[in-house]
């Protein structure tokens, strides 16, 4: 099929050459106007061509004749040849021709240079995980694992730590897939590596935490492994554009002094919170409406608490919220910025991964003691006993 088609197109610009010196060929005769012959007279026709092995001079490719368009006719989409016999016609088409639009593609890394990245970057994201653990408490005692629970009261940070791993865990599945995109790798492959690169970090840390005082969490790997398996999917589904997640820092209320209990290990996570975000820019490009001004905004659920580390039980707080906030990512695809270069590159996830402090409101729902805080921009206040003033 494709010879035939060759062998097709060959006859057709071989037809359109002729065509394109009609000018000099071109002859008033008996035949009409416009009209050249391809064939001098009294030439015998082939008998292949020929509808009979006799045939009829009336029927000869000797009258046959190619029809030109005169240049004052109206323009046609196609150009048409027709060789016209009394009873057949073999026509070549030559249809308009496609306009191809240049294909941008990422510049990359090749050959043992993109090995030696793609083994640098595997070998940093390693030796982070493994950093993680090597500056935590030693564990005096056997290489031990340690059921934490999720976000439940009585956990030693109320669960925001859960939170902090699949937050941070999505960033470091979109830094690596950025990282392998910029090295050379596709899109779908650079995501595959990049959860892969997240899940060992994860894994090794774990590891590290064996023989520290927090112990092997499989609560903290399994929300590692759905942060970077969330971030893939985002990515590959194309829905990261209406969905995320972020961390931020807010104002800590200051614990009062009848209420001091620092009995609990680890770092305090009163200062952060965690959101998971609806951009509203992206919702209504699906829902093919016009947002107007609302496509600046995110509207967001968050998640934190206050005292885990430094209040005694009775003070603590499980903080559950909603606010609406800025989407700073859409005011800079607004404004003209690009994605591609590694400088607009940073200024988008940089915004599409931090919770920049007071530029969102809304209200908080304590889970310790059902007690509802706001208007807020995040922090809330310790509700200390009467019996402890």
């Amino acid at each position: 099929m494709r010879v035939l088609s060759r062998r097709v197109g060959a006859a057709a610009l071989f037809l359109a050459v002729l065509l394109a010196g009609r000018g000099s060929l071109a002859a008033e005769s008996e035949v009409g106007p416009g009209t050249f012959r391809l064939f001098p007279p009294g030439m015998v026709p082939n008998p292949l061509l020929s509808p009979d092995p006799d045939p009829d001079p009336e029927r000869s490719l000797l009258d046959t004749a190619v029809f030109l368009s005169e240049p004052d006719d109206p323009p046609v989409e196609e150009v048409r040849l027709g060789l016209h016999l009394p009873d057949a016609v073999l026509a070549v088409h030559a249809p308009p021709p496609t306009i191809s639009l240049p294909v941008t593609r990422r510049s990359g890394l090749t050959g043992s240079l993109k090995t030696l990245t793609t083994g640098a970057i595997f070998a940093a994201t390693i030796g982070f995980s493994a950093g993680n653990s090597l500056k935590e408490t030693s564990y005096p005692g056997p290489y031990h694992f340690t059921a934490e629970g999720f976000f439940g009261q009585h956990t030693y940070t109320g669960g925001v730590d859960k939170m902090a791993h699949f937050v941070d865990y999505t960033i470091a599945q979109r830094a690596l897939a950025s990282a392998f995109r910029r090295t050379g790798y596709t899109d779908d492959l650079s995501g595959w590596m990049a959860f892969g690169g997240a899940f060992a970090g994860g894994l090794i840390t774990e590891i590290g935490d064996g023989t520290t005082i927090f112990g092997f969490s499989f609560e903290d790997l399994l929300m590692d492994t759905l942060g970077a398996a969330s971030a893939t999917g985002l990515a590959r589904s194309g829905w990261d554009d209406t969905i995320g997640f972020r961390f931020g820092a807010v104002a800590q209320d200051k614990t009062p002094s009848c209420c001091i209990d620092t009995s609990n290990i680890g770092r305090d996570y009163s200062g952060e919170i965690y959101t998971a975000d609806l951009k509203l820019s992206g919702l209504f490009r699906r829902l093919n409406r016009d947002p107007g001004p609302a496509r600046f905004l995110l509207f967001s659920v968050t998640y934190g608490t206050n005292g885990y580390n430094t209040a005694s039980p009775d003070l603590r707080q499980r903080l559950v919220g909603v606010e609406i906030g800025i989407h700073f990512a859409e005011i800079l695809r607004e404004i003209g910025v690009p994605r591609e270069p590694i400088w607009g590159g940073v200024l988008y996830f940089f915004f599409d991964t931090l919770r920049i402090p007071y530029t969102a409101i809304g209200v908080r729902y304590d889970l310790n003691h059902n007690e509802w805080f706001g208007p807020t921009a995040g922090h809330t206040a310790f509700r200390v006993p009467s019996s402890s003033k």
